[in-house]
């Protein structure tokens, strides 16, 4: 690679900003003088190879068929690292690379494929053998190995040493059982789940862990109404009542006029609100839930605010809390019944107080992702969305800035160094929770 090459590919990687948790601070390991990488963990080392060497190599274009190789070597090795491995997929993997290795035959010379090299053709056949790899591979024990070392406080005698600081550690986490509170070896995870009794007090799964300091605001009638019309949209207990609502729109008017989809939801929008309210003050009608007479009060105009919250597994953080930080936890995707995704950024969360319930909401810059000027993939399948192209700003009153907290996953964006405004996406796994797929399990293993 050139010099100007180098440099663009570093500067990639010093303005690199990932979630909480995912990997270390990987700017602080570039040297822009020498065009370096120095200092990387084992574990920051997988990071850039599974998601972030593609996208930043995008940037430089070294060429097209390079290119290829390299997106095909890093997806191979993300699922195969991957925590949950389908064993359906396992034949598409390793046709996958096969052909990777014979594009690499036909650019790099043959002194370059070593025995590791070609071991990657077997790598497949060992996960079908012996199951994901975190439980074979050495990564594990070279870790352990460095608490090992830790404990030799006496160089002349080291194996005395790791023993002693063996059987003491071992002492104190037999003892740590029988001690109330947090100890050293019961610590609670970095990202907890709310227990049964808050998540009961939520609607719409939104319960979660707050952070930072909970601030009591005032909420103007415009994003309550957004809010609540939002709610009311997707609450399935309601649909009998929109059919209902309709229907007596639809007597109102010319029995020959023929309601569209987009009339009938412009109805919804308008009147909709107050006539469930009337509805729920008359009493009459079937249905009417605790969860519905909540809803068809509305929510109060008081509510809370919070700088980041936990749910799912992920540590959300809006765009005000991150600024001064050097991780990036406000990306979020939303994925739509019709099978669009619709990123954005955190930029407010606000929790709704109801009769009995509370609903948490994110506020989100969202970006047009309907329009090649806002979305498009490059001609390596790499998603780029522009900032610059904002849609539901919350400007207007049919906008739809907010989403339930249970409805979005975390992202995290690369900024594209040639491209004013692009930004890569990059999706990827809560660290604490496993995809254990959709099957049922027999009544015997249930049990």
């Amino acid at each position: 690679m050139s010099r100007e090459k180098k440099e663009v590919l570093c500067s990639v990687f010093q303005n690199l900003r990932t979630p909480d948790g995912y990997a270390s601070n990987i700017s602080r390991c570039v040297n822009m003088k020498d065009c370096t990488l120095t200092g990387l963990k084992s574990h920051d080392n997988h990071v850039l190879l599974h998601d972030i060497l593609p996208v930043a190599l995008r940037s430089c274009y070294p060429s097209k068929d390079v290119m290829e190789i390299v997106i095909g070597i890093s997806n191979f090795f993300k699922k195969l690292c991957s925590k949950v491995i389908d064993t359906d997929e396992l034949q598409t993997l390793q046709e996958s690379i096969v052909v990777t290795l014979c594009n690499m035959e036909k650019i790099f010379l043959p002194s370059f494929f070593t025995v590791t090299v070609h071991l990657m053709v077997h790598l497949v056949e060992e996960v079908r053998l012996g199951g994901p790899v975190h439980y074979r591979w050495m990564y594990p024990m070279e870790r352990f190995f460095v608490q090992l070392k830790a404990l030799v406080k006496n160089r002349a005698q080291p194996e005395g040493s790791i023993a002693e600081g063996y059987c003491m550690e071992e002492c104190m986490t037999f003892c740590s059982r029988f001690l109330d509170g947090d100890t050293h070896f019961n610590r609670p995870v970095r990202n907890p789940e709310p227990s049964g009794n808050m998540k009961d007090m939520y609607m719409f799964e939104s319960a979660g862990e707050p952070i930072g300091k909970a601030t009591v605001s005032h909420f103007d009638s415009q994003l309550l109404i957004q809010a609540h019309r939002y709610m009311l949209q997707h609450c399935d207990e309601l649909e009998e009542f929109r059919k209902e609502s309709v229907d007596e729109e639809k007597g109102k008017s010319c029995p020959s006029t023929t309601l569209t989809l987009a009339s009938i939801d412009k109805l919804i929008d308008q009147h909709f609100p107050d006539w469930l309210e009337q509805k729920v003050i008359l009493g009459d009608g079937l249905g009417i839930t605790k969860k519905v007479r909540a809803l068809a009060a509305k929510p109060s105009k008081h509510g809370v605010r919070y700088n980041g919250y936990i749910i799912n597994g992920f540590r959300f953080h809006t765009l005000s809390r991150e600024a001064a930080r050097s991780t990036q936890n406000s990306g979020v995707v939303n994925i739509a019944e019709d099978g669009v995704n619709y990123y954005g950024r955190l930029t407010d969360i606000i929790e709704l107080t109801y009769t009995d319930y509370k609903v948490v909401l994110f506020k989100c810059d969202w970006y047009d992702v309907h329009h090649r000027a806002g979305l498009r993939n490059d001609e390596f399948g790499l998603p780029l969305v522009n900032f610059l192209k904002k849609i539901h700003t919350g400007e207007k009153l049919e906008h739809d800035p907010c989403v339930f907290s249970s409805q979005v996953e975390q992202v995290f964006y690369v900024e594209h160094p040639k491209a004013e405004g692009w930004n890569s996406v990059v999706r990827f796994k809560p660290r604490d929770t496993f995809d254990m797929g959709d099957d049922e399990l027999p009544p015997d293993e249930a049990n």
